[in-house]
């Protein structure tokens, strides 16, 4: 799996590298951005069209991380939690194993009466 994996993150780079490249002339190429609010007007520099690309990519990018950290605290605190469930679960499981060891003594085998006409072990 982890082949497959590595060979899949060799097959997106290398069509992005050839992405890049047969498009270079556009990424070099500069250009400004301009923004009009009818208040206030903005122009940016003349930079090439790649950086703003970039600038967008990683924008994105720190919105998606901002977005789902949110969740991430969520699973934190649900994991936290379940974790506690099964420690309380396995010390009810312990003290009724002892409570069992108490009752049953060395020695003695339990046996169990079936009702008349019940051959199976199986209880329904």
């Amino acid at each position: 799996m982890r082949r497959i994996k590595y060979l899949l993150w060799v097959i997106i780079a290398a069509f992005l590298l050839t992405f890049i490249f047969q498009n270079w002339a556009f990424f070099n190429e500069p250009s400004a951005i301009g923004i009009d609010l009818k208040v206030v007007e903005y122009n940016s520099p003349q930079l090439p069209s790649g950086v703003y690309y970039l600038a967008v990519f990683l924008i994105g990018m720190l919105v998606s991380f901002f977005i789902s950290l949110s969740k991430r605290f969520q699973n934190r605190k649900t994991i936290r939690s379940l974790k506690e469930q099964i420690a309380v679960d396995e010390r009810r499981i312990s003290e009724l194993e002892n409570r069992h060891a108490e009752i049953v003594q060395p020695g003695v085998t339990e046996t169990i009466s079936l009702p008349p006409g019940q051959t199976d072990t199986t209880y329904s």
